[in-house]
Protein backbone atom coordinates (compact mmCIF):
# COMPACT_ATOMS: atom_id res chain seq x y z
CA UNK A 1 0.00 0.00 0.00
CA UNK A 2 1.29 3.40 -1.00
CA UNK A 3 0.18 6.88 -0.25
CA UNK A 4 -2.24 8.68 -2.89
CA UNK A 5 -0.78 12.07 -3.33
CA UNK A 6 -2.52 14.71 -1.99
CA UNK A 7 -1.45 17.38 0.54
CA UNK A 8 -3.50 19.58 2.95
CA UNK A 9 -2.94 22.34 4.77
CA UNK A 10 -3.01 22.66 8.82
CA UNK A 11 -6.20 24.76 8.76
CA UNK A 12 -7.80 22.12 6.43
CA UNK A 13 -6.85 19.57 9.05
CA UNK A 14 -8.38 22.23 11.56
CA UNK A 15 -11.75 21.93 9.30
CA UNK A 16 -12.35 18.48 8.86
CA UNK A 17 -11.74 19.12 4.75
CA UNK A 18 -9.85 16.36 3.98
CA UNK A 19 -9.50 14.08 0.94
CA UNK A 20 -11.07 10.85 0.68
CA UNK A 21 -7.28 8.67 1.82
CA UNK A 22 -6.84 10.97 4.62
CA UNK A 23 -10.19 10.82 6.36
CA UNK A 24 -9.24 7.81 8.54
CA UNK A 25 -6.01 9.27 9.47
CA UNK A 26 -7.67 12.70 10.87
CA UNK A 27 -6.70 11.77 14.62
CA UNK A 28 -2.90 11.44 13.64
CA UNK A 29 -2.87 14.74 11.36
CA UNK A 30 -4.82 16.62 13.96
CA UNK A 31 -2.28 15.71 16.77
CA UNK A 32 1.25 16.69 14.31
CA UNK A 33 -0.66 19.69 13.75
CA UNK A 34 -1.10 20.35 17.21
CA UNK A 35 3.02 19.28 17.69
CA UNK A 36 3.44 21.84 14.92
CA UNK A 37 1.54 24.80 15.85
CA UNK A 38 2.10 24.13 19.92
CA UNK A 39 6.26 22.83 20.37
CA UNK A 40 7.70 23.75 17.22
CA UNK A 41 7.55 27.48 16.90
CA UNK A 42 7.78 27.27 21.03
CA UNK A 43 11.43 27.43 23.10
CA UNK A 44 12.61 24.68 25.22
CA UNK A 45 15.20 24.40 27.95
CA UNK A 46 16.67 21.21 26.72
CA UNK A 47 17.53 22.95 23.10
CA UNK A 48 21.03 24.49 24.78
CA UNK A 49 19.82 27.41 22.57
CA UNK A 50 17.36 30.51 23.28
CA UNK A 51 14.66 30.30 20.75
CA UNK A 52 11.93 27.96 19.13
CA UNK A 53 12.53 24.57 18.84
CA UNK A 54 12.67 25.04 14.96
CA UNK A 55 12.75 28.84 13.83
CA UNK A 56 11.40 28.29 10.28
CA UNK A 57 8.03 26.79 11.91
CA UNK A 58 6.19 29.96 12.30
CA UNK A 59 6.88 32.09 9.21
CA UNK A 60 5.72 28.67 7.64
CA UNK A 61 2.72 28.59 8.99
CA UNK A 62 2.06 32.08 9.05
CA UNK A 63 2.32 31.78 5.34
CA UNK A 64 0.38 28.99 4.50
CA UNK A 65 3.33 27.11 3.66
CA UNK A 66 3.44 23.94 5.31
CA UNK A 67 1.35 20.81 4.13
CA UNK A 68 0.76 16.92 5.34
CA UNK A 69 0.10 13.85 3.59
CA UNK A 70 -0.12 10.66 4.74
CA UNK A 71 1.77 7.17 3.59
CA UNK A 72 -0.47 4.51 5.52
CA UNK A 73 0.82 1.07 5.80
CA UNK A 74 2.70 -0.63 9.21
CA UNK A 75 5.34 -1.90 6.19
CA UNK A 76 5.90 0.52 3.95
CA UNK A 77 8.43 -0.27 1.38
CA UNK A 78 11.58 1.92 1.16
CA UNK A 79 11.49 2.53 -1.99
CA UNK A 80 8.06 3.86 -2.42
CA UNK A 81 8.26 6.03 0.49
CA UNK A 82 11.65 7.49 -0.83
CA UNK A 83 9.94 7.79 -4.60
CA UNK A 84 6.83 9.61 -2.60
CA UNK A 85 9.52 11.82 -0.57
CA UNK A 86 11.04 12.67 -3.70
CA UNK A 87 7.45 13.51 -5.71
CA UNK A 88 7.17 15.79 -3.16
CA UNK A 89 10.29 17.31 -3.13
CA UNK A 90 9.64 18.34 -6.69
CA UNK A 91 6.21 19.69 -5.69
CA UNK A 92 7.45 22.01 -3.67
CA UNK A 93 10.66 23.05 -5.86
CA UNK A 94 7.94 23.64 -8.65
CA UNK A 95 5.22 25.00 -5.80
CA UNK A 96 5.39 29.03 -6.63
CA UNK A 97 6.24 31.54 -3.72
CA UNK A 98 7.96 34.68 -3.50
CA UNK A 99 11.81 33.94 -2.99
CA UNK A 100 12.08 35.38 0.27
CA UNK A 101 9.39 32.92 1.53
CA UNK A 102 10.71 29.49 -0.12
CA UNK A 103 12.98 28.45 2.61
CA UNK A 104 9.80 28.59 4.89
CA UNK A 105 7.89 25.68 2.21
CA UNK A 106 7.46 22.62 4.87
CA UNK A 107 5.99 18.89 3.79
CA UNK A 108 5.17 16.20 6.19
CA UNK A 109 4.84 12.84 5.26
CA UNK A 110 2.88 11.29 8.38
CA UNK A 111 3.39 7.48 8.54
CA UNK A 112 1.35 6.79 11.51
CA UNK A 113 0.53 2.97 11.02
CA UNK A 114 4.42 2.31 11.31
CA UNK A 115 4.72 1.03 14.48
CA UNK A 116 7.57 4.11 16.66
CA UNK A 117 9.85 1.26 17.33
CA UNK A 118 10.25 0.23 13.38
CA UNK A 119 11.53 4.49 12.75
CA UNK A 120 15.01 3.76 12.36
CA UNK A 121 14.62 1.23 10.35
CA UNK A 122 12.34 2.90 7.85
CA UNK A 123 12.47 6.71 8.23
CA UNK A 124 16.13 7.00 9.13
CA UNK A 125 16.73 4.79 5.92
CA UNK A 126 15.02 6.95 4.04
CA UNK A 127 16.40 10.05 5.05
CA UNK A 128 20.11 8.98 4.86
CA UNK A 129 19.50 7.65 1.20
CA UNK A 130 17.27 10.73 -0.10
CA UNK A 131 19.58 13.87 1.98
CA UNK A 132 22.56 14.23 -0.23
CA UNK A 133 19.81 14.82 -3.30
CA UNK A 134 17.43 16.96 -1.41
CA UNK A 135 20.84 19.12 -0.02
CA UNK A 136 21.65 19.03 -3.38
CA UNK A 137 18.41 20.64 -4.80
CA UNK A 138 18.04 23.30 -2.26
CA UNK A 139 16.14 21.86 0.32
CA UNK A 140 16.52 19.61 3.54
CA UNK A 141 14.77 16.60 4.25
CA UNK A 142 14.15 15.69 8.57
CA UNK A 143 12.67 12.82 9.92
CA UNK A 144 10.91 13.04 13.31
CA UNK A 145 9.85 10.44 15.39
CA UNK A 146 9.02 9.40 18.99
CA UNK A 147 12.63 8.77 20.65
CA UNK A 148 14.31 10.26 17.64
CA UNK A 149 17.41 11.87 18.69
CA UNK A 150 19.24 13.38 15.55
CA UNK A 151 19.07 16.96 15.28
CA UNK A 152 17.58 18.97 11.89
CA UNK A 153 20.71 20.13 10.12
CA UNK A 154 21.22 21.04 6.41
CA UNK A 155 24.89 19.06 5.96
Amino acid sequence: MWAVHYLVTPSEVRAGRLPEPARRYRDALEEVVRWVEEYLPADHPDLGRAGPVCPYVRPSLDNDLLWLTVHPGASPSLDRLAADAVHYGRWARRHPVPARLAQFKAILILLPDLPPERGPEVIDVVQRALKPRFVDDGMMIGQFYPGCGIPASVR
